[in-house]
């Protein structure tokens, strides 16, 4: 008796794009990294205000090494004489001049620029005196205070300021961080900025945040609430009909 059982239909296979791939109808990796929108990776530009060079060389040295492209910022001649390469190089100095501000592209563009110069340029601006910037770093951190600033935002530059300072060299303690957080706290957490050096329960920078955060939430919604019975109490109070006057003639 014949067998009527039929293998199920195969699956189709999906070409996927290898550095080196020419099968018709597939872009290869070397060929698609020159239409990748470098922006849509980084969604910041590097700005000498932000110090924030220390963020974008990680993101950026991170979708190089995806693509196999590090060889182009951290080797002064990449194979120049091959043409990919060559094409390569711009692709990677478009990505760079994208993502910078326009007073660091007025600083570092130079006619016949290559992806190195303008990398180690830059590298150079942020990261090449460390001493003295090391030295102006530390005062910003240390006479920073939260104000008016959220305590997100207040985490941020903390952060911004102490990954900055270890690209000079000179790192900041995970507990020095949590220090510096608790006494830059403006009034509105005066009770708290007295009780928590006296309470070791936070032992990361993120754990401190998380606690400030939610602290500050749970105020809120106490405040609002307090509100809310306030004006329902003086409401009620208004629709109070006053006693009646009597007129003594």
């Amino acid at each position: 008796m014949a067998n009527d059982t039929h293998p199920p239909p195969a699956s189709p296979s999906i070409p996927i794009p290898t550095a080196g791939s020419s099968s018709s109808g597939v872009v290869s990796l070397s060929q698609a990294i020159h239409s990748i929108n470098i922006k849509s990776f980084i969604l910041f530009t590097l700005d000498m205000q932000a110090n924030n060079f220390s963020k974008l060389k990680t993101l950026f040295l991170i979708i190089l090494d995806h693509f196999n492209l590090q060889s182009h910022v951290t080797d002064l001649e990449p194979h120049h004489n091959d043409p990919d390469c060559v094409k390569e190089n711009l692709t990677i100095l478009m990505w760079i001049y994208t993502t910078i501000s326009h007073e660091l592209l007025n600083l570092v563009m130079k006619p016949s620029s290559t992806a190195y110069g303008i990398w180690t340029h830059l590298d150079s601006i942020f990261t090449g005196n460390k001493p003295s910037h090391a030295i102006y770093l530390k005062n910003k951190f240390h006479t920073l205070t939260q104000g008016n600033l959220s305590v997100v935002a207040y985490c941020c530059k903390l952060q911004t300021l102490a990954n900055t300072l270890a690209d000079c060299d000179q790192p900041i303690s995970e507990r020095a961080l949590i220090h510096k957080l608790i006494c830059g706290l403006s009034t509105w957490f005066s009770i708290l900025k007295r009780m928590l050096p006296a309470l070791p329960i936070f032992t990361t920078f993120m754990q401190a945040r998380d606690y400030l955060t939610m602290d500050k939430a749970s105020q809120a919604s106490s405040d609002k609430l307090a509100t809310e019975s306030a004006l329902v109490a003086l409401g009620t109070s208004s629709n109070t009909a006053p006693p009646p006057t009597i007129r003594i003639n």
